[in-house]
């Protein structure tokens, strides 16, 4: 077959002997006026879908031709120009169904992600039931004697009370200080200035100063200087 194409322009068909059957190129657009007029021995002609026009008289002088496939969207113009087109009553027009556009196929959506199974909680630490601390022994003699004034408690708490405060200032036990300042009398001019001087102590290394101050004040009263300073 001998197709003479320019710019996608079928502009003549020259045919080979012994051919009958023609298949037009799928990169023709437009066939030109008396492309295949005079061909004489063609009996079938396939237009592919990538035609859109159609010249005039394009197939005058084909006498053996019998039928012509078409794309769809070129049925009106051959039922309009069937004999424009040089075509006898003899010819069958076959029309194709316009190509079905390729299926898309969506592919599955990715699986779920399988749900994390919840993780029980961690079981927070057990806390120890909180607890008055331990009052030491001479803590309860102490509160024992303010209840009952027992002598022999007194002097249990007068050969140990230097001790016993120190103890008290190093465990910043404030409320327990102003319990005896408030109500016994073990604190005296001879055992203040010691205590005192641990609370300063104290202090110099982090502790509080309330026990210093409470301390200073009752010294003072013990020496009447409270009192002076009032008058």
């Amino acid at each position: 077959m001998s197709f003479f194409i320019e710019n996608k322009v079928l502009k003549r068909y020259t045919p080979e002997r012994g051919v009958s059957e023609v298949t037009i190129p799928d990169d023709v657009s437009i066939i030109s006026v008396l492309a295949f007029s005079g061909c004489s021995f063609i009996t079938h002609v396939f237009i592919p879908d990538s035609v859109r026009k159609i010249g005039l008289s394009v197939f005058r002088g084909c006498e053996k031709l019998i039928s012509v496939s078409i794309p769809e969207h070129l049925k009106n113009d051959f039922d309009e120009n069937f004999k424009v087109y040089g075509l006898s009553d003899k010819v069958k027009i076959t029309v194709r169904p316009a190509p079905s556009a390729p299926t898309k196929v969506t592919p599955p959506p990715p699986p779920a992600p399988k749900p994390q199974e919840a993780k029980p909680a961690p079981t927070p630490p057990k806390q120890k039931p909180s607890r008055t601390p331990k009052k030491s022994e001479m803590e309860m003699i102490f509160l024992y004697y303010k209840v009952s004034e027992d002598e022999d408690a007194q002097i249990y708490i007068e050969n140990h009370f230097t001790e016993f405060m120190k103890s008290l200032i190093d465990k910043q036990d404030s409320d327990f200080i102003k319990d005896i300042m408030e109500h016994t009398n073990f604190l005296t001019c001879e055992n203040i200035d010691e205590l005192l001087d641990h609370a300063v102590e104290k202090v110099k290394k982090g502790g509080s100063f309330e026990i210093q101050f409470l301390l200073t004040t009752h010294k003072a009263k013990l020496f009447g200087l409270l009192d002076s300073a009032r008058k």
